[in-house]
């Protein structure tokens, strides 16, 4: 399993810090996910980003923001409606990678069982850690080279991708899913 670096004792600890580390070293010590459950994670955040993504698309068009006319331009048209879309998915992206810094996880992760915790200290990840794990991770590297970044995990034998070589992240299974 992991390998737990206890934190220093300079100064009495809170119960909320004592409670923090315990559970950290909890993390470490539990099994990584494996392939299906991340696999079923990332289908059910594509279905969870596709109801998002619909759903203020709809919100939108009732209040009369964001809506598209009809332009005399139907290249104009779509470029409105691409514009459009792009803003849609990249606020639900904040939105994923905020639950990612602030709980661990994507909702989809969390709702499987599954949690993202640094690697070396079982805590959760930095900010910037999410942003690069997030960000540069899953978008350039599992995105822009079609889903190879994500492949990689099928042939290590620890199974990170590399979005969580990248960020020193590990995903662990913290609990049955439900």
């Amino acid at each position: 399993m992991g390998h737990y670096v206890r934190k220093k004792q300079g100064r009495q600890r809170s119960l909320s810090e004592a409670l923090s580390e315990a559970e950290d070293e909890h993390y470490l010590d539990c099994p990584d996910a494996d392939l299906i459950t991340r696999s079923a994670a990332l289908l059910l955040d594509a279905m969870l980003l596709f109801l998002v993504v619909t759903a203020m698309d709809r919100v939108s068009r009732a209040m009369g923001i964001l809506f598209v006319q009809r332009s005399s331009s139907e290249q104009m048209e779509l470029t409105l409606r691409v514009v459009s879309l792009a803003v849609k998915i990249m606020v639900y992206y904040v939105i994923d990678i905020w639950a990612v810094f602030r709980w661990g996880g994507s909702f989809a992760k969390i709702l499987l069982g599954l949690r993202v915790i640094d690697r070396e200290t079982g805590g959760r990840l930095t900010f910037s850690q999410t942003l690069v794990r997030e960000v540069f991770g899953k978008i350039l590297l599992g995105v822009g080279t079609l889903g190879i970044g994500w492949a990689v995990a099928a042939f290590r034998a620890d199974r990170l991708a590399l979005q969580d070589l990248v960020s020193r992240s590990v995903v662990k299974k913290v609990r049955q899913a439900t």
